[in-house]
C-alpha cells in the first residue's frame, strides 16, 4: 500500500488508467480518467499523513452508531510505524 501511494503521487490518471485492467472503466476510460482527476487529492496523500486517520474516523463518525456511541481516543488505537517502516524501505 505504502508503495502503491508513493506511485500514485507520481502518476496521471492517464498513466493509472493505462496500467488497471479494462474492468475498472468498462467502455469509458476518459470518465475513469477524470474521476480519478477529481479524487486524486485522496489518492495522492503521504502514506505517513496522520490527517488520513482522522478523515476515517469522521466519515464512519457520521453514520456509524457504534462509532458514534464510542469514545475513541485515535492517538491510543493508531500506530503508524508499519508506514514508517515501509517508506525507509521504498524511498
Amino acid at each position: 500500500m505504502v508503495r502503491a501511494s508513493l506511485w500514485l503521487q507520481k502518476t496521471t490518471p492517464e498513466q493509472i488508467v493505462a496500467v488497471v485492467p479494462p474492468e475498472y472503466y468498462g467502455d469509458d476510460k476518459a470518465g475513469y480518467a477524470a474521476a480519478l482527476k477529481k479524487l486524486r487529492g485522496a489518492l495522492t496523500r503521504r502514506p505517513d499523513d496522520r490527517g488520513g486517520r482522522e478523515n476515517v474516523f469522521e466519515v464512519l463518525n457520521a453514520f456509524e452508531p457504534s462509532v458514534k456511541a464510542a469514545k475513541i481516543d485515535l492517538a491510543k488505537t493508531f500506530d503508524n510505524s508499519f508506514v514508517q517502516n515501509a517508506l525507509k524501505k521504498y524511498k
